[in-house]
């Protein structure tokens, strides 16, 4: 199953959200306004702490500091690292809890072009038929498949780009990946780079069901590597 363009965008509106909820949070540390300087300095004048003099300065320097725009100490390295995993973490957080696990390692996967297991199930095919398994490659890489008849006829498997579907469900001519094209087989175990796109893995028993069983399991595996 592929990665959907509204599961990417859930998943950056999750990040953006979180990086603004965590400016807030700063910008409301960020230390008193002017006005709350003014009236701390107001009340140590009136209790005697400050003389006229010493208040006027204070006054001066704080209203100069902030029209200069001082600006705020720089975190240290160790602190960002702490926030930037703990903004990742929040955000893997959320994403599994509102996409589900396994989109969520898809997305992360992608991101950092890590191996993916795109196809992992055993296929009932009835005799004369066939079954087309829709998969995604995010990005260019080495595609495996595992295919293997685990009961039953042995049979046609192939794999074709999502614009060659058509024709061969016309039974027309269509483009063939040789690497990954077996007839009448009881298995196929094959590798090689592909670009990033959609396509199918079809499997095909041409056998009638009379002299053969009606019905065969087909275990499929499709991995995708850098």
């Amino acid at each position: 199953m592929g990665i959907g363009i509204g599961e990417i965008l859930l998943f950056g509106v999750l990040i953006l959200v979180i990086a603004g909820v965590v400016q807030l949070f700063r910008s409301r540390g960020a230390g008193p306004n002017l006005a709350t300087q003014l009236a701390s300095l107001e009340e140590l004048r009136k209790a005697g702490s400050l003389s006229e003099e010493e208040f006027s300065k204070a006054k001066e320097k704080a209203i100069a500091g902030v029209g200069a725009g001082q600006p705020p100490s720089k975190p240290s390295a160790a602190r960002r690292l702490f926030g930037l995993a703990a903004l990742l973490g929040l955000a893997w957080f959320l994403s599994r809890l509102f996409l589900g696990g396994d989109v969520t390692q898809r997305l992360v996967a992608t991101a950092v072009h890590a191996p993916i297991d795109l196809v992992s199930a055993v296929e009932n095919v009835p005799a004369s038929s066939w079954r087309a398994l829709p998969f995604t490659l995010p990005y260019s890489g080495r595609l495996s498949v595992n295919v293997e008849v685990k009961r039953g006829n042995k049979m046609g498997i192939r794999v074709l780009p999502s614009d060659q579907i058509e024709a061969y469900k016309a039974e027309k001519e269509f483009r063939r990946l040789p690497a990954f094209d077996a007839t009448d087989a009881q298995f196929l175990r094959t590798s090689e780079n592909l670009p990033e796109g959609t396509y199918y893995l079809v499997l095909r028993d041409d056998t009638l069901g009379i002299l053969s069983a009606s019905s065969s399991d087909v275990a499929v595996g499709v991995r995708l590597e850098p």
